[in-house]
């Protein structure tokens, strides 16, 4: 329904405006069981938030802060990036366990809840463990990670022993860094990354590298070997 109603936002601007004062209509006057919901359906409409009732947006943030069910209705996280919403939304993001918030991601993955994805991998405490948060915690936000995110993302890797030696952890690397053809971190970050290596494992992580450099990142010349 939300995609069938951005078409009609995008190709019809004058119908819209109708449209828009009936939804503003519904969300007011939806029943306790219909708020997650309609906090999904208002990551779609940020707008629509100025024109709520008082009370109901107060019942909106009641329910994100104690609504049992809300781990349940993964799309309701989308709306995290609205004001209104965000703080508490990242709370409860926050609270899940990493099956759940996995779930989460698999439906919407916006950068607010970056941070704390990126610690859940930060921490990881096996191999395979790194592996699997890797899918669920990073992949995810391929569509949306910048220069900034990446260069977090390779602090991790080099500061855990558990994810750069994990032996899918340089296939993961290069074929995110396909995945988001032309971003890449800093130069600062991958040569980081590169000096930790050294001694260890560097060379399973080829493809990471020759990607990197066809795309302007130069070895330094001290660490070649």
């Amino acid at each position: 329904m939300a995609a069938t109603l951005l078409s009609v936002k995008m190709r019809r601007p004058l119908v819209w405006t109708d449209v828009e004062t009936e939804l503003v209509k519904l969300i007011n006057d939806d029943e306790p069981a219909d708020r997650l919901q309609a906090i999904a359906f208002l990551a779609h409409f940020p707008e629509l938030i100025a024109r709520l009732e008082q009370t109901v947006l107060m019942a909106l943030q009641q329910t994100i802060v104690r609504d049992p069910l809300l781990a349940d209705a993964p799309q309701a996280f989308a709306a995290v990036e609205i004001d209104e919403f965000q703080n508490e939304l990242v709370k409860r993001f926050e609270t899940l366990d990493d099956t759940a918030a996995a779930r989460v991601l698999s439906a919407t993955a916006p950068s607010s809840l970056w941070p704390n994805a990126l610690s859940r991998y930060a921490a990881s405490g096996s191999y395979r463990g790194a592996e699997a948060l890797f899918d669920q915690f990073i992949s995810p936000f391929r569509p949306i990670m910048d220069e900034t995110q990446l260069d977090e993302l390779f602090a991790a890797v080099r500061g855990n022993g558990q994810i750069w030696h994990a032996a899918r952890t340089p296939s993961q690397l290069a074929d995110l860094l396909r995945a988001i053809h032309p971003r890449r971190p800093s130069n600062a970050a991958i040569n980081q990354l590169y000096d930790r290596l050294l001694d260890h494992s560097i060379s399973s992580y080829g493809d990471t590298w020759n990607i990197l450099e066809q795309r302007g990142w130069e070895r330094p010349v001290d660490l070649l070997a």
